[in-house]
């Protein structure tokens, strides 16, 4: 769990949470699993007041321990919840009992929210079982505001898959002013909680493994190139380090920042590492562009003696 997601939604459960569980924190009298719940109920109170103080200190470690707390009692909640439970002295909403199935459902609900830059039309994402069956997706998405589907899966393997048809993701850097910057997250529903973020530089695609089961958990994220380059700044010198998981035909080209080539490159498997010597050069920005059949990516390299 990351402590920016962790800051970002924990004022979201604050407001609506506390409230939702507060007429389940009166536990006099109560006994068994009833009281066990409301227990839970009155330690996650603590735990958001916790956060509260912490994010005001600015202590991320006691925030990632308490959003921990937090997020694992949302993933176990269910079984606090059985079948002739709500009678007195609980006060959990009735309508837990009245549709059962639809509460455990609802732990495993989520949202895919992504905020589309000034091309939404060219993103659009599926969600696939493990037998690769399309089960929810989004073909172009709305440019310049929140596109926000609720997804319901039953527990298994499933896979995530966001493509941009430009190549060039939702905030790429060279050319933001027109194209603009967009988010994408995975939101729990209940409780309100960011399950993932996931990184809108992406290029052609993103493609997110993760399972159901009780609550969403990420797995993994794919990720079929791995660039280093260093030193960067350099003086001079600079070492690129490049590996991908597929064996395929790159180019490298690096340029200056008017677009004058110095080099190009081509390699024809999954690995390139090599230091290049641009001492002769004038300080500045340069760029070099990774190229393949699928994604244009382009990273800077400063040059600063």
């Amino acid at each position: 769990m990351k402590i920016k997601n962790v800051v970002f939604y924990i004022s979201f459960l604050l407001i609506s949470s506390i409230v939702s569980i507060t007429p389940l924190l009166a536990n006099e009298g109560a006994q068994g699993v009833v009281k066990e719940r409301m227990d839970k109920f009155k330690i996650s109170k603590k735990m958001m007041q916790t956060i509260h103080k912490s994010i005001q200190n600015e202590d991320f470690e006691t925030i990632e321990k308490s959003a921990t707390t937090l997020y694992n009692w949302s993933k176990e909640m269910i079984k606090y919840f059985p079948e002739g439970s709500d009678g007195a002295p609980s006060e959990a909403s009735a309508d837990i009992w009245l549709d059962p199935e639809g509460f455990k459902k609802a732990v495993n609900n989520f949202k895919v929210v992504i905020q589309a830059n000034n091309y939404g039309a060219e993103n659009s994402w599926v969600i696939s079982d493990e037998n690769g069956t399309a089960l929810y997706w989004r073909f172009g998405l709305n440019s310049n505001q929140y596109n926000i589907d609720t997804v319901n899966l039953d527990p298994g393997c499933y896979t995530f898959e966001l493509t941009d048809s430009n190549k060039d993701g939702m905030d790429f850097w060279w050319s933001n002013a027109t194209t603009g910057t967009g988010t994408i997250k995975f939101q729990q529903v209940f409780p309100p909680f960011i399950l993932k973020t996931f990184q809108p530089d992406f290029g052609s695609k993103i493609v997110h493994h993760f399972t159901v089961a009780g609550g969403v958990s990420n797995v993994f994220e794919e990720k079929e190139k791995s660039l280093n380059i260093f030193p960067n700044p350099s003086s001079g010198t600079f070492t690129i380090d490049y590996k991908s998981e597929k064996n395929k035909r790159i180019k490298l080209e690096l340029t200056n920042i008017s677009g004058i080539k110095i080099w190009e490159k081509e390699i024809n498997n999954n690995s390139y590492y090599k230091t290049h010597d641009l001492t002769d050069y004038p300080n500045g920005l340069y760029l070099l562009k990774i190229k393949d059949d699928e994604s244009v990516k382009t990273k800077k390299i400063i040059l600063n003696r």
